[in-house]
């Protein structure tokens, strides 16, 4: 017997044992034949599928039908066993006997076959699973899941470390290693220089951050958008242009700065962070309220939580013992140019003295020039260092320079230790405690508030180090500018 003529048989519950055999044994054997025996039984519209079961779709009675079929026990023999009505008890079948000419008269629809779960081996089981096979199948193809899925994208490389100091460590997620050069570096990853410098490169362009010994910083953003928060430390940064609209961005605990293009330096302390422009221009937010300031090249501010926000425009620098020179766009006089302006440099308990000296600067210099003022300076011997720089009067923020030229092996701590008062008042001691030799710091900024027409700086030894000569190597004012004023958030320099 063919298979469509089963398939009729079936439709026209017609099947006998031997052909019922036959079907049970191909729904068995033949997944594709099962599939598409479900599919064309739901086709005929004449059976529905309930849950997991498929089952005939009983037929209405039809009231003027003079003579409704009557399934008799021979033919219902016949039948495949799972499409055979449910066997009744001896009370049941006795009933039925009796009411047989009832039955003729008001007929009675029988119970549907119904396709069975595997478990009692019916040929129903199989194409209960082919429907199932049918529809996944079909859900595969539309929504595209037979296809492997597309491996996911790498992360894209923002920068990679140029040069590293002694000891620098990348915190990735929950991981912290220590790494050197040519390390590459993903959004998200920090940076913790614990000892020496680090310079960071960002790809495909000429940008870099230069770190400084307790810095820690958090790279983000993409190639497109560059995100960098200084959590603490000194930062120099060196930016390339950006794409319009989209500024690089340095963030500390208290100010957003938007740089376009440009140099500047950054220094994030728990109480205030410094920002000074070199080239190019730059918006600074501060977190806190919002307010901004639109820096100008050669400017810097200080921003702190509350209190006035400011910018401060330089005003002049002196290369004590030195040369003219030119650092970061702005002129420093020479120290002749200087005394010629009013310079005076004098010595208390000891003479002033001229230094020239051969040790060369460690580490990273914002400005090639900077080592001309670095390598020479002034000193007294045993006692304290006294200078004048005329200005007029008003309120001013003062930065020093110092060099270490001195050392000892072995030692673990600086040669000496110093103390700056300006205007009569003490701003700032220790100066120096933490150099080795050949190391530099710019200190400050340092208020001043000028009343005779005369910066007056005196220098003095600290008590507990070898050396007790005090000395500079330069210095530099900046003058008020004018406040800040409330703007966006997100506005940056144009």
């Amino acid at each position: 017997m063919t298979r469509k003529e089963l398939f009729e048989r079936y439709v026209a519950d017609t099947l006998d044992e031997a052909a019922a055999s036959e079907l049970d044994r191909l729904l068995k054997e033949d997944a594709e034949f099962a599939a598409g025996f479900a599919r064309d039984l739901l086709n005929t519209g004449k059976f529905e599928q309930a849950g997991s079961e498929l089952r005939r779709i009983p037929e209405k009675p039809v009231a003027h039908k003079p003579h409704p079929h009557l399934v008799t026990g021979a033919e219902a023999g016949r039948m495949p066993r799972s499409l055979q009505p449910p066997k009744q008890g001896a009370s049941d079948t006795a009933s039925g006997l009796a009411a047989g000419d009832e039955r003729l008269k008001i007929p009675k629809q029988a119970p549907q076959p119904v396709l069975k779960s595997a478990q009692r081996r019916t040929p129903v089981a199989a194409i209960v699973v082919a429907v199932v096979l049918v529809v996944g199948i079909t859900v595969a193809l539309l929504l595209g899941l037979s296809k492997e899925p597309p491996a996911p994208e790498p992360i894209p490389v923002i920068a990679r470390i140029h040069r590293s100091g002694d000891e620098l460590l990348l915190r990735r997620e929950s991981r912290t290693k220590k790494i050197g050069k040519g390390t590459d570096l993903l959004p998200g990853d920090r940076l913790i220089v614990r000892s020496g410098e680090a310079r960071v490169a960002y790809v495909e362009e000429r940008t870099y951050l230069q770190l400084h010994p307790g810095s820690e910083l958090v790279l983000d953003g993409d190639a497109a958008r560059k995100t960098v928060d200084l959590e603490l430390g000194r930062l120099a940064a060196e930016i390339a242009p950006q794409e319009a609209g989209r500024p690089m961005k340095l963030r500390t605990r208290h100010a957003t700065v938007m740089v376009p293009a440009g140099r500047l330096t950054l220094h994030a302390q728990p109480a205030l962070t410094e920002i000074h422009v070199l080239e190019g221009k730059a918006a600074v937010n501060r977190e806190s309220d919002g307010a901004t300031l639109r820096l100008e090249e050669g400017s810097c501010t200080l921003v702190r939580a509350e209190g006035p926000l400011k910018a401060w425009q330089f005003h002049s620098a002196v290369n004590l013992n030195g040369p003219a020179v030119e650092i970061g766009g702005r002129k420093w006089l020479s120290h002749s140019d200087a005394q010629y302006k009013g310079l005076r440099v004098e010595g208390l308990e000891g003479e002033v003295t001229q230094k020239r000296s051969q040790q060369q600067p460690a580490g990273y210099l914002p400005d090639p020039d900077l080592a001309a003022v670095l390598t020479t300076g002034v000193t007294v011997k045993g006692g304290r260092l006294v200078m004048a720089w005329p200005l007029p009067n008003d309120h001013y923020q003062v930065f020093v320079w110092i060099l270490e030229d001195k050392g000892e092996k072995d030692r673990e701590e600086g040669m000496r230790s110093l103390r700056l008062n300006l205007e009569e008042k003490l701003v700032a001691e220790a100066l120096g405690e933490d150099q080795m030799q050949g190391d530099w710091t710019r200190f400050g900024p340092f208020p001043a508030h000028v009343e005779d027409e005369s910066l007056d700086f005196l220098v003095s030894p600290g008590p507990g180090f070898p050396l007790r000569d005090p000395h500079l190597m330069g210095f530099a004012v900046y003058k008020p500018q004018g406040p800040g004023r409330p703007a966006p958030r997100e506005e940056a320099p144009e």
